[in-house]
């Protein structure tokens, strides 16, 4: 028995490319708590056996099954990206746009937690933790230098913690970009932290419970804070290099002394 010929404009390609996008516009539209169940999550598991169905076609030379399963993923396509343009059309979302942008954190993390799958609200009761960006590919000492990071921290100190750049898979989209922080340190992360008390903090805040992440939701961060350092470090290149580290946070509390920004060591966290 002779295989089907493909068609002109191959829809095997097409259907490639849509279980491509629709999935994305899956994992998109799951950022929002209107949409994670009633959109998000059974288009998903819909394209996951629409590609299975799609393979086995292919592999047997059918192509009028792809070519109907190009249709239905154009329709789940479009089912995401109509949900999430209702979402973003929508007063809450509008309103958290606004006080997020003019630094309203507070009622942003509000809005956010009516908007934004799987966060709530809560008061933070214990310091939280900033991780500082050190590692540097090109840095003799593999970190940045102590005089770099005291420079990075002083900025900070003068004009705001600064919300990321990097689009976060849950809690915000491109437009709302939460400054995450942490419950502890996150050696793994890094050893030198940004600490902020929980009196420092304005509340209340977003909260990723499961995770342990908190969210501040504004632009920039502006308030005062402690450089905590761990007094031991994971990371390969410095745990052969007890003394290098030592000598490093040394270094870095002379900086920070003379902008006079405090700075702590602190036990190693432990799992």
């Amino acid at each position: 028995m002779s295989r089907a010929k493909p068609p002109a404009t191959d829809v095997r390609d097409d259907a490639a490319t849509l279980i491509g996008e629709v999935g994305r516009s899956a994992e998109d539209a799951r950022r929002y708590r209107a949409l994670a169940a009633t959109v998000a999550d059974p288009v998903f598991d819909r394209v996951l056996t629409i590609g299975t169905d799609v393979r086995r076609a292919a592999r047997e030379g059918r192509f009028g099954p792809i070519a109907a399963a190009v249709d239905e993923l154009r329709e789940l396509l479009r089912r995401c990206e109509d949900g999430v343009r209702r979402v973003r059309e929508s007063p809450p979302y509008h309103e958290m746009l606004r006080a997020y942008g003019t630094g309203s954190a507070v009622r942003a993390a509000e809005l956010a937690a009516t908007v934004f799958t799987d966060v709530d609200l809560a008061l933070p009761t214990r310091t939280l933790h900033w991780t500082m960006p050190l590692t540097a590919r090109l840095a003799p000492d593999h970190f940045i230098p102590p005089e770099q990071c005291a420079e990075a921290i002083r900025e900070i100190a003068a004009n705001g913690l600064p919300a990321p750049a990097d689009v976060p898979d849950l809690a915000g989209d491109a437009s709302i970009l939460p400054i995450r922080l942490l419950e502890t340190i996150d050696g793994a992360e890094g050893p030198i932290t940004l600490a902020y008390g929980s009196g420092s903090l304005a509340g209340p805040l977003g909260r990723l419970t499961e995770r342990k992440v908190w969210l501040w939701y504004a632009p920039k961060l502006r308030s005062a804070f402690t450089v905590c350092a761990t007094d031991t470090v994971s990371d390969d290149w410095w745990q052969v290099r007890p003394s290098a580290y030592a000598a490093y946070l040394e270094a870095l509390r002379e900086h920070l002394d003379a902008v006079a920004i405090p700075f702590e060591i602190a036990p190693t966290p432990r799992d």
